[in-house]
């Protein structure tokens, strides 16, 4: 069994866990051609997550995916028949009205206003309650028709405990947390209720830790490809787990300084103590630097991309918009969006028509502020006819056969799925040559120019001169087509298959 660890599948999906789903695809095709369970595979996640039964649904992985917190509740949904009575349960059979919608989800009051009900497509999403002195008291989850687990709220609306259910209502996972702040608490106890007993955990690191060893005491025999640096490495030292352990970059392992990510720094001693048994990353490269730097082993590393292109069919380049320009990447400071914004303002004055399109969320994380910033800079440069932020798409698939430039202006890149992809539809591409994978996946001078980081004066004059040769441009559609053959599915699969030492 490989177990593909992740925080969480958002439905807003990153590279990382779109890696994660396309993994299971090949190990399906290596189950079914080599007749053996070794290949089964599941994507675990460590965070609450409501909407992944509805993203299995989606890439068609039914029943694939373990969430940490359902494990050890196991719950069963209940069908959506029974909803009205949850909803008349929840408000005590007083009667209720309709408040309004936030962001989806439909607000219900009950008739004293101390309930409230939020529904998400015709299922109960929470319910929160409010005391006699109109505090919020806790918050309720459910889901798909069962109650999950609730929150418990101090004066202050802080979270001071968390209790997780299973299907009778009864706790299984309990988590205690002490105020620290104003507007923190800290997580410092926690209660698990097995059949063995309780077990009391003093961290998150240390219930994830017991949960794999779990997992693996269960699979026999199983391998764990680790896809998020936080908090597992910090998690797989706390336990011995019986099993191959393997991480997998997805950023890079060197900052600008050529020093150390600070969350990789113990990943040599994670080697040398069997907490890690090997790496993988996507790049030659990256493999030599993590060899130089951290004095790992080179067989210890062993170097698969992290995605494969699907099949496409050819367009015509002639047949392309020759006025559009795509950039795919979240938009976050460490993408340099700004820079392919300003390349294009640059060009405008020469190029009448062309227009950015810009596919990809921002980072909630920091409240969107580099998002903020690009939207300030559209605005104050009356940009946005032609510079628009078209926000996150599962299928880019069109806006790849129409385009005809792709940009890529990041600082650094663990492999550039979004460039693969769209070497793979044929758009020649212009890009930073950063570390890593641009370098890797482009061809340069045949399917798209590799500038120097950080230059939008090397930007511009590079995709002026795609602008201005529409020949050239379509030569190097061709060789783009060619290139990201290098990463076929059949070539990547072959790759995993190398790994037989993985067991």
């Amino acid at each position: 069994m490989y177990f593909n660890v992740t925080n969480r599948i958002d439905v807003k999906t990153s590279a990382i866990e779109l890696a994660e789903v396309k993994r299971l695809t090949m190990f399906d095709y290596l189950k079914k051609v080599k007749q053996s369970d070794k290949f089964s595979s599941c994507i675990v996640e460590l965070d609450e997550n409501y909407a992944h039964h509805d993203l299995e649904q989606k890439f068609g992985f039914k029943d694939r995916i373990i969430n940490l917190f359902e494990y050890f509740q196991g719950l069963k949904p209940q069908s959506i028949k029974k909803e009205k009575a949850l909803i008349n349960r929840i408000f005590l059979h007083q009667s209720y009205h309709f408040k309004n919608r936030d962001n989806l989800v439909d607000i219900y009051e009950s008739q004293d206003g101390r309930i409230t009900l939020g529904c998400l497509k015709d299922r109960v999403y929470y319910a929160d309650y409010k005391d006699s002195w109109g505090f919020l008291d806790r918050r309720e989850f459910y889901k798909n028709g069962v109650l999950s687990h609730t929150h418990v709220f101090d004066d202050k609306y802080r979270v001071v405990c968390k209790e997780y259910y299973d299907n009778n209502g009864k706790p299984k996972l309990t988590l205690y947390y002490r105020g620290s702040s104003d507007t923190e608490t800290v997580l410092t106890l926690i209660y698990l209720v097995t059949n063995n007993g309780l077990k009391v955990f003093n961290s998150m690191n240390e219930l994830i830790a017991y949960f794999f060893k779990q997992l693996a005491e269960q699979k026999p025999n199983s391998t764990f490809l680790f896809d998020r640096s936080i908090p597992i490495l910090d998690a797989i030292q706390l336990e011995q787990i019986p099993a191959k352990k393997i991480f997998v970059f997805h950023s890079r392992y060197k900052d600008e300084h050529g020093k150390i990510m600070p969350v990789y720094q113990n990943i040599a001693n994670q080697i040398k103590n069997n907490s890690l048994d090997e790496l993988i990353v996507s790049t030659n490269k990256e493999k030599a630097d993590i060899v130089k730097l951290a004095k790992i082993a080179s067989t210890k590393i062993n170097v698969i991309p992290v995605t494969y292109i699907e099949d496409v069919v050819p367009k015509d380049y002639a047949q392309r918009d020759k006025n559009k320009l795509i950039l795919v990447s979240r938009v976050s400071e460490e993408k340099r969006v700004i820079d392919a914004i300003r390349a294009v303002i640059k060009l405008k004055k020469q190029f009448h028509n062309i227009y950015l399109d810009i596919w990809g969320y921002g980072d909630d994380y920091n409240g969107n502020q580099y998002l903020d910033e690009v939207k300030d800079l559209i605005d104050n440069q009356n940009a946005s006819k032609y510079i628009r932020l078209k926000g996150y798409s599962h299928n880019l698939t069109k806006e790849y056969d129409t385009a005809a430039i792709q940009l890529l202006t990041s600082k650094y890149e663990g492999f550039s799925m979004s460039l693969l992809e769209g070497q793979s539809h044929g758009v020649p591409a212009v890009s930073y040559d950063v570390e890593y994978g641009p370098s890797d996946i482009i061809e340069q001078n045949r399917s798209g120019f590799l500038v120097k980081a950080g230059s939008v004066n090397d930007l511009v004059k590079k995709i002026r001169l795609l602008l201005s040769d529409r020949d050239k441009a379509a030569e190097f559609s061709k060789q783009a087509y060619e290139a990201s053959k290098r990463y076929s599915f059949g070539k990547i699969v072959d790759k995993w298959l190398s790994l037989e030492k993985i067991k």
